[in-house]
């Protein structure tokens, strides 16, 4: 079997907050390194260098990410239900009065999906986890993309995490203590996903 990652996608880790601060635990519990996803330098020509770069052991570019899906052609397709999605939340956004999405948000949303969707057809498996309930993520977020993979099929039900709301929940249904308030997916799921996924990798948003 091929060794289990974490996939991050180049957000500074220099707050100590946010999914940034939550994959270098998540790493540490299932005792495995972390792969880098970033921005080419034509796109952000700081997005690479501004990576946390710790317990990063294998890097790839976005632009090498979107090869693939050109040559299963299936990018267009990928890029053109995110552009759908940004519309809608521009309809959304204007009707409270809020600014539309600008091209930073789109570019961040593209590596998010774009990353999903290569890593499955690379290792035939992978594992979404994301940080708050479903039911709780909102509608204007990067993190609402998936809806793009689940529309796609390029990610599935069964390939998502559940989630436990709350540190006392998180220690009482197997989870360990840490220290950051946002985390909470059971250990036992997370442990089971590095045991039984054929290939698979962890991507956490």
């Amino acid at each position: 079997a091929k060794p289990k990652l974490i996939i991050i996608t180049g957000e500074p880790n220099d707050e100590g907050k946010g999914i940034a601060a939550i994959t270098p635990l998540v790493a540490n519990m299932l005792e495995v390194s972390r792969g880098l996803v970033y921005l080419n330098t034509d796109i952000d020509e700081n997005h690479y260098q501004n990576a946390d770069w710790d317990n990063v052991v294998i890097d790839v570019s976005f632009g090498q990410m979107r090869d693939i899906l050109e040559a299963e052609g299936t990018m267009e397709e990928l890029e053109e239900e995110v552009d759908n999605q940004i519309l809608d939340m521009n309809q959304k956004r204007l009707l409270k009065n809020e600014q539309p999405c600008s091209s930073c948000f789109r570019k961040h949303a593209l590596l998010q999906e774009v990353t999903k969707a290569a890593c499955k057809h690379i290792c035939g498996d992978l594992t979404v986890a994301h940080t708050q309930p479903k039911s709780e993520i909102c509608e204007l977020s990067l993190t609402n993309f998936y809806k793009v993979g689940e529309k796609l099929g390029i990610v599935g039900e069964d390939q998502i995490v559940s989630y436990v709301p709350t540190a006392e929940q998180f220690r009482a249904t197997g989870g360990e203590s840490n220290s950051h308030p946002q985390f909470a997916t059971k250990k036992s799921q997370l442990n089971g996903t590095k045991k039984e996924n054929r290939y698979g990798t962890v991507v956490l948003r």
